[in-house]
């Protein structure tokens, strides 16, 4: 299971766009958390090449997960930030794609203040907003598999980098004994004890 949440929309008016990015840089800087203000930055449109779109909104950067994009077109679609600033040409498809935040490195309370934060403003400025959350919290609001997700994610990456760390030393001809020995390690790890 991935701890990834993806998400798109589309704002009830542009006009909203100040308003939004005000409300999230006043969040950001009572939970000190640093934060980017994007205004009027050019992106070439991928059907016109002589034209730009001007991107505005915020992006801010909470501990232990990718930076949150709140970031839009003049029509008020979300777009993320890491096309913006790479220079992607602007297109339906790139808008279709949505935004992704990685919370690999975050923790469960991060992705819970997460989908707070996405709920309270999909409901008070977005006319369409869908999240497609891995860990299913947000459908679901059950905070003890959320838990359980990070919880398993930490001990498969915590297997693999053991896994890593011994396999450097150790020349491994095969994948049967590549899978054997990383068994071994599970075992070993959850104390069923085994090879």
């Amino acid at each position: 299971m991935g701890l990834t949440l993806r998400y798109r929309g589309r704002l009830h008016s542009p006009c909203l766009i100040p308003a939004l990015t005000a409300e999230v840089r006043d969040i950001c800087e009572s939970n000190r958390t640093p934060y980017r203000i994007w205004k009027d930055v050019r992106m070439l449109y991928a059907e016109d090449r002589g034209a730009f779109a001007r991107i505005n909104g915020i992006t801010y950067q909470p501990d232990g997960c990718d930076t949150v994009s709140l970031l839009f077109t003049e029509t008020g679609e979300l777009l993320s930030w890491h096309r913006v600033a790479f220079g992607a040409p602007l297109s339906r498809d790139l808008l279709r794609q949505g935004v992704y935040v990685n919370m690999l490195y975050g923790d469960a309370d991060r992705h819970i203040e997460l989908c707070g934060l996405l709920k309270y403003l999909s409901e008070k400025f977005f006319a369409a907003f869908r999240v497609d959350d891995e860990t299913r919290y947000w459908q679901t609001d059950d905070e003890i598999a959320l838990r359980t997700a990070y919880e398993d994610r930490r001990f498969t990456t915590g297997i693999l980098t053991q896994f890593a760390s011994q396999s450097e030393n150790t020349d491994v001809p095969d994948a049967a004994q590549t899978a054997a020995k990383l068994v071994g390690m599970v075992r070993r790890m959850r104390g069923e004890g085994g090879v």
